[in-house]
């Protein structure tokens, strides 16, 4: 008996350290996912969002019914390396256009170049911060049953500083399907479980050994429901997400060295609390 407590005694603090060596392996991408805030008169609607770099260019990364949905004063929350939680007006960070949007074809998948010349250095310095690589997209659908995380603010939740996404995790239910909806017959992949309003938008990681690796499957646009009421989420396979930026790339765009217009760049460093969802 004696033994065995004196064992328990010296592997009691293996675990301890083991539990907070946990804690601190949140994979860093989490944090990186940013929420999309308008305001309406009465409410606020709510998104998710991600950047993505390819080469020096960089990406925000949508749902087509979520892009619809803004305006030039439209808030892209997130937190800083810092910890600091932070919004960018949107007009500041794209194009004066009066759609910064290049919609995906017929998927439910938005992409806006973003325009460093409108942004203040500060926010570059987030972008560099928060972006995630081109390459992370991923070509092909893992196989069925791989583990993902959800990484989003369904319902408006973690949108009032301190700024914090919420991570659900599930499982990849299909191989990319055939899918007949609003935007026509698309490429969808299925996965399990569904996530709340809020959460359209929402960047789709395969979980990973390390977390320093960052794997995108899709992204959330919406959820699948039968007459039993039975419900699966909805993913834009990574390989679209892709696509969509070759051609918001491609895309006719105000040169980086070109006049500023009159719009000054958001105040980056101001903090807005959020409203409640009520969609």
């Amino acid at each position: 008996m004696k033994s065995h407590l004196f064992i328990l005694l010296l592997l009691g603090p293996l675990f301890a350290c083991d539990l907070s060596g946990q804690e601190s392996q949140e994979p860093k991408h989490w944090d990186k996912v940013v929420a999309i805030q308008t305001k309406l008169k009465t409410s606020n609607k709510h998104a998710t969002g991600f950047f993505v770099r390819k080469g020096g260019t960089f990406f925000v990364v949508t749902a087509d019914h979520a892009a619809d949905e803004t305006k030039s004063d439209t808030r892209i929350l997130y937190t800083r390396e810092s910890g600091e939680s932070r919004y960018m007006q949107l007009r500041g960070i794209v194009p004066s256009d009066t759609n910064p949007w290049t919609q995906y074809k017929n998927n439910d998948l938005a992409v806006a170049r973003l325009q460093l010349s409108r942004a203040s250095k500060s926010d570059i310095a987030d972008f560099n911060y928060l972006a995630l690589p081109y390459q992370a997209l991923l070509t092909s659908t893992p196989p069925r049953a791989s583990e993902i995380d959800f990484v989003g603010f369904p319902m408006a939740y973690g949108t009032t500083p301190p700024i914090t996404s919420l991570v659900v995790r599930g499982h990849i239910a299909s191989h990319e399907l055939k899918s007949k909806g609003d935007w026509g017959v698309v490429p969808i992949i299925y996965a399990t479980p569904t996530v709340a309003a809020g959460s359209s938008g929402s960047p789709v990681f395969r979980v990973m050994q390390s977390p320093d690796e960052v794997a995108i499957v899709g992204m959330y646009i919406a959820v699948a429901v039968d007459e039993t009421g039975a419900k699966l989420a909805k993913l834009v396979p990574a390989r679209l997400i892709r696509e969509a930026i070759d051609a918001a790339a491609g895309t006719s765009v105000a040169s980086e060295a070109e006049k500023e217009t009159e719009d000054e760049p958001a105040n980056a460093a101001e903090q807005q609390e959020a409203g409640q969802q009520t969609d």
